[in-house]
């Protein structure tokens, strides 16, 4: 493992494919301080540093058997994964990134998900609202994206999870379901409040557990699709 590691801690794990399924496959793990990433095939003797890009990364996926980065300073690459990885520029922003952002692959599209925050206390910030954007390959441009159709997106601190909301009962089409992904100070005063449901056709945000309920836990929270059938949170 590259002592780069060491330093920091795991963020997040991205998988290729599903290794039961593929044995061919790839896993990259994003760590902080600031947030970098390394990768692992079969057969490999140690992880891979990917440093082909100088920057703190946002978010990065695998979209159409490529692996995407977005960086903060606002610019998408693809990653040439191998024994010396390298970057090709996909996607140009206007300006650097602020808040917090996801890479969503979605019905073969590539999506830029921002979430906006606010603050409420000291040093305390929970989600405002969502914007959602396609990314034009091609064009290297962003258009926006209104409405997810029956679907629902669930982001947090583990890879995106898109479902069809039909296929749920109480799930709700066209929203963003959100976990506290932050490592915060102020947690043990406000413990784990920044959960959600954003709706996209009304703009709206709303809490899906108990305005009560405390969990003044350090880690946030992840997502687990067991059998790919059912949708829980884990503390």
């Amino acid at each position: 493992m590259d002592e780069k590691m060491y330093q920091g801690k795991i963020i997040k794990a991205i998988l290729s494919d599903d290794p039961s399924v593929k044995s061919d496959f790839t896993v990259v793990f994003l760590y902080s301080r600031p947030m970098q990433a390394v990768f692992w095939c079969p057969g490999d003797i140690a992880w891979t540093y990917i440093g082909c890009i100088q920057g703190t990364i946002k978010d990065a996926v695998f979209f159409q058997g490529r692996l995407y980065v977005i960086y903060a300073m606002g610019f998408i690459y693809t990653i040439e994964v191998g024994p010396n990885p390298t970057a090709t520029i996909v996607g140009p922003m206007d300006s650097p990134l602020t808040g917090v952002h996801y890479l969503v692959d979605f019905m073969d599209e590539l999506l830029l998900v921002q979430r906006n925050l606010k603050q409420i206390g000291d040093m305390h910030f929970v989600a405002k609202n969502f914007d959602v954007h396609k990314v034009d390959l091609e064009s290297k441009k962003l258009s926006p994206c209104t409405d997810l159709g029956d679907y629902a997106f669930f982001l947090g601190a583990n890879s995106p999870v898109v479902v069809d909301s039909r296929q749920f009962q109480g799930c709700k089409r066209s929203s963003i379901y959100f976990t506290d992904m932050m490592i915060k100070i102020s947690s043990h005063k406000y413990g784990r409040d920044d959960l959600g449901v954003y709706d996209m056709k009304e703009d709206t945000t709303e809490p899906y557990y108990p305005p009560k309920i405390f969990q003044p836990f350090n880690q946030p929270p992840i997502w687990l699709t067991p059998n790919c059938r059912k949708l829980l949170v884990f503390w």
